[in-house]
């Protein structure tokens, strides 16, 4: 059935999972035009092929969550488009006014337009237009430049983290025993979270440690380029709404008024820092770095600066992961398991 003939028929089309897996099929359920509420209405549900399903953003009147994993729902109400996922239409360069823009919020960053990608940042230019409160980008830049506070919060709406407990958990999966040998073969060992967020990641390596009663053996490195991200990780408290709590992860934390609070023993075993990773290189050298979802966002050049500095700061027989959609070929790498690589040591240089 044709959705585009639905959506000219009714007036609001949620889109929500079938329950037999989000890669298989939707549902799509409708609710007549002119209906206020479900309570007076019928519903239809039609089933149809996930790949060949577009959602036209001016048609679809919300996403409705129920089904999806608790961190899916999580990135789409921070606003992350769902991994993989890539513009239909080509996107020409910024205008002149758009880069100045740009410019201004990542002058904050300390990071620099040239090194990314133009096609995120103009998706992401609306959002960053909606939480300063204006369409015109004249006055966008105005406030800006005169509000510290609401530049921040353009700069999160632009450069948008989105991290989870135990996020892909297969690759945590695959990287909890490399851990353990890591521990066997070291007395103490050296973790980075390059590009961290707000800091669950590093700490479902933290939870891993204390698994195995090795957290005071780690060095547990967080860094990011947002002042805000820093902040976040450092309190260690996160949205309860947006916060999905496995079974393991129970018990280190606690929730209380809608707000999920990280375990002091864990978060006095991290360390967060401000870092751009393409100026600055923490002290290493590292036996394990997880820079996920960072690349995809860079022009080549700078993923090659990227991982050139990353490989650097690993120690020979460390591990790199990097995200799903992310690859390198290097000579000093060899890959170990899907998004996890193996240091042999010596300097990058691209196979």
């Amino acid at each position: 059935m044709d959705h585009l003939r639905i959506a000219d028929r009714f007036s609001h089309i949620h889109f929500c999972d079938d329950g037999q897996g989000e890669d298989l099929t939707r549902a799509v359920v409708v609710k007549p035009a002119g209906s206020r509420s479900s309570a007076d209405s019928s519903l239809l549900r039609v089933s149809v092929a996930s790949r060949q399903l577009e959602r036209p953003a001016s048609r679809c009147a919300c996403q409705h969550a129920a089904g999806r994993a608790p961190e899916r729902a999580a990135e789409r109400a921070r606003g992350h488009p769902p991994e993989g996922r890539k513009s239909r239409m080509p996107i020409e360069p910024p205008t002149g006014e758009q880069a100045r823009f740009f410019h201004l919020l990542m002058r904050d960053a300390n990071v620099q337009l040239e090194d990314f990608r133009s096609e995120p940042l103009l998706r992401r230019l609306p959002a960053c237009l909606r939480v300063l409160g204006t369409a015109s980008l004249a006055e966008a830049e105005r406030i800006i430049r005169f509000d510290p506070d609401r530049r921040r919060m353009a700069l999160d709406a632009l450069l948008i983290g989105t991290s989870a407990f135990f996020r892909d958990r297969p690759v945590f999966d695959r990287l909890r025993p490399l851990l353990a040998g890591l521990l066997d073969r070291r007395d103490t060992i050296s973790i980075w979270s390059a590009g961290c967020s707000d800091g669950m990641e590093l700490a479902s390596i933290a939870m891993f440690l204390d698994d195995f009663g090795a957290l005071d053996r780690a060095r547990l490195l967080g860094t990011d380029c947002r002042a805000s991200a820093i902040r976040k990780a450092r309190n260690g408290e996160y949205d309860a709404r947006l916060t999905a709590i496995p079974a393991d992860v129970q018990g280190r934390v606690t929730v209380r008024q809608s707000v999920v609070r990280l375990s002091q023993k864990l978060r006095g075993r991290m360390r967060f820092d401000r870092v751009d990773l393409l100026s600055a290189d923490p002290a290493g050298p590292f036996d394990l770095i997880l820079c996920r979802n960072v690349a995809i966002y860079l022009v080549p050049q700078a993923v090659e600066r990227l991982w050139a500095r990353l490989i650097q700061a690993l120690s020979p027989g460390g591990y790199l992961v990097t995200g799903k959609a992310e690859r390198i070929r290097a000579h000093s790498l060899t890959r170990v398991a899907p998004s996890i690589y193996r240091s042999s040591g010596g300097v990058f240089h691209e196979a």
